[in-house]
């Protein structure tokens, strides 16, 4: 009994660390701080270096519907990812179905442009018309001015389309932003935490 309340105990302070009060329209809400388990990076030169080498910026892929933009920005969160995970990027001739390999499980990386820090409500997306054969997806959520980025999470893609929603080309947010294409969508509360991931190598679906 005493263990068990001494777990609720650190249970509840680590609820209360990862909380933050705000206001909005002078109500005072509590609101749930994820960054604990995100993985920010603040983007250096280098990595900017290494980014426009990989994002092929003469190309623009068939399935690639927003140019050469797009090829940057998720070339930056590969650079991201794979420094994180300690490999390289497109180290093979492979190009379209994953980025890299980790623990024998191909990774395909999908970077959002954002203006501001994600939430656990942040959408994590791949559009439809792909049809890409990888083990795990990592999002990653990309600063607008390109300095910093959060790793948001990682799921097994099996699970992704599970998990995920099918939204429709035109449909509006609540926030006013309308889907260009179609989409499958999960938030980020749907991901896996990359930190316990990462020192969990030998029990990957114990947490995915």
């Amino acid at each position: 009994y005493k263990q068990s309340l001494q777990n609720y105990k650190q249970s509840l302070l680590l609820l209360i660390r990862n909380c933050q009060y705000g206001s909005h329209e002078d109500n005072l809400y509590l609101t749930w701080n994820i960054s604990f388990y995100m993985k920010e990076v603040s983007i250096t030169d280098d990595m900017r270096k290494r980014a426009k080498l990989i994002s092929n910026p003469d190309i623009i892929l068939n399935q690639n519907k927003t140019g050469t933009r797009a090829g940057y920005i998720g070339a930056l969160g590969e650079i991201v990812v794979a420094d994180y995970l300690g490999v390289k990027p497109h180290n093979n001739d492979e190009v379209y179905n994953y980025d890299m390999v980790w623990n024998d499980n191909n990774i395909e990386v999908k970077t959002m442009n954002l203006y501001y820090p994600p939430k656990e409500g942040t959408d994590c997306c791949t559009t439809t018309y792909y049809d890409q054969k990888c083990d795990m997806y990592f999002f990653v959520g990309l600063l607008n001015d390109k300095s910093k980025a959060w790793i948001e999470g990682c799921i097994y893609s099996k699970d992704f389309f599970k998990k995920a929603n099918y939204i429709k080309k035109g449909t509006t947010r609540s926030d006013g932003f309308t889907y260009k294409w179609d989409n499958w969508v999960v938030k980020v509360k749907d991901l896996s935490p990359v930190d316990k991931v990462l020192s969990n190598t030998s029990g990957l679906d114990r947490f995915l």
